[in-house]
């Protein structure tokens, strides 16, 4: 029997979130602005609703969910926005790098000209 859950979550920007859960092998289905759905093989699903203030509540059947997984949903999409919000401003990722206690290191530079 399942158990769905709704948890508050963070996420606001809908093209990175959809580009964060189809880099973690997601199959990512866009029910209108305001709603995504993610499935990953038979036993993953999650669903993604936005709220009044913009931000993203998730959806999770508690009984098939790992643990883990809304904890990499969320350290994938803090990667990608620091780096789309860091190119936007000029600065180019030198380095990337996740430590064995899973805590995410960005190293980015901008280049000024001479």
């Amino acid at each position: 029997m399942s158990k769905i859950v709704t948890i508050q979550t963070e996420f606001r920007d809908a093209v990175v979130l959809k580009d964060t859960l189809e880099s973690l092998g997601y199959r990512v289905d866009e029910e209108g602005e305001n709603a995504l759905s993610a499935r990953k093989g038979r036993a993953t699903l999650l669903a993604f609703r936005r709220r009044s203030s913009g931000a993203f509540d998730t959806l999770v059947d508690i009984e098939r969910s790992h643990g883990d997984t809304l904890d990499e949903i969320k350290q994938r999409y803090a990667m990608l926005k620091i780096l789309k919000e860091t190119e936007k401003a000029g600065f180019s990722c030198v380095k990337q790098e996740v430590d064995e206690k899973r805590n995410l290191k960005i190293v980015v530079r901008k280049w000024q000209a001479a």
